[in-house]
């Protein structure tokens, strides 16, 4: 297959987090950036700005599509359900909050 003999590039991280990774490099041709590290559900990619799919790459690691020229890739952990969880915490707040205050007024 030709494609697998096209050259490997490696590129630099500008910055890594836990959850977050964020890199510019340029490409010669449009591509695919593939990450050594495991494929996990929560991420979410951007190229320039823009949310791309996540590619599972051999089953294993992940891989998202570039473009040619220069490139800005970030990927973010923003794990699945995070939102409800949030939501549902400040509900319980608020709640609280309401209750104590009811509570506090019949006495």
């Amino acid at each position: 297959n030709q494609d697998l003999n096209k050259e490997i590039l490696p590129v630099e991280i500008d910055q890594i987090n836990p959850d977050k990774l964020v890199m510019e490099f340029y490409s010669d041709e449009p591509g695919l950036l593939v990450l050594t590290d495991n494929y996990y559900q929560g991420w979410k990619a951007f190229v320039n700005g823009t949310e791309k799919e996540i590619i599972p790459v051999f089953g294993s690691v992940r891989g998202v599509v570039i473009e040619k020229g220069e490139n800005s890739v970030e990927f973010k952990y923003q794990p699945v359900g995070f939102g409800w969880a949030v939501g549902v915490s400040l509900m319980s707040l608020v709640s609280i909050i309401v209750l104590s205050y009811i509570l506090i007024r019949k006495e």
